[in-house]
């Protein structure tokens, strides 16, 4: 039994900025910005799910193994050499509470993720290397401890044969804050 090791490595970086500013007692015309990038490589296990379809190549001949890590972190290529899978990503959102007291507020956040190097691993029709999200929110506090939301979501990846996939979602969520 031969062990191969590989490294990953990532950066951060994070910003909140209330733009406006509020209160927790009046939060009425609040209006705060949101972001965030990351961009590195064997870090997908941060970002929940995300693999881009990326999986273990089939063993020359056949037989299984036990590759002892997650889907989307590293992956070896069909000549036996460890790779780990490079991913950059961002998102950025406004939230804005309605005058007078906050007790609406409407949010919008953009996000896209890119993958300079999943092609190389898995088949082009079953690898994405770029997605897109984009929601528009609408939220309500009916009382201190009751909160109601209406969410229209934009999903689309564009896969390694560049095969356009897209999703639109809407939710209706309700919250009960003790």
């Amino acid at each position: 039994m031969n062990d191969v090791s590989t490294s990953g490595s990532a950066y951060s970086i994070d910003l909140f900025l209330p733009i406006i500013e509020g209160t927790l007692k009046d939060k009425g015309n609040a209006l705060t910005f949101t972001g965030s990038f990351a961009n590195g490589s064997g870090f997908a296990d941060l970002f929940t799910g995300l693999t881009g379809g990326t999986r273990f190549p089939n063993l020359p001949g056949g037989g299984t193994y036990n590759p002892n890590i997650d889907t989307g972190l590293a992956i070896f290529l069909p000549d036996g050499t460890l790779h780990t899978v490079d991913w950059r990503a961002y998102i950025v959102g406004l939230q804005y509470y309605l005058p007078p007291d906050g007790r609406f507020w409407i949010s919008s956040n953009f996000s896209q993720t890119y993958s300079e190097n999943a092609a190389n691993f898995g088949p082009a029709n079953g690898v994405f290397n770029r997605a897109w999200w984009a929601d528009g929110n609408i939220f309500m506090d009916v009382t201190p401890a009751v909160r109601v939301g209406l969410e229209y979501a934009y999903f689309s990846q564009t896969y390694v044969d560049n095969v356009n996939a897209t999703n639109h979602r809407f939710q209706l969520s309700a919250w009960f804050l003790f």
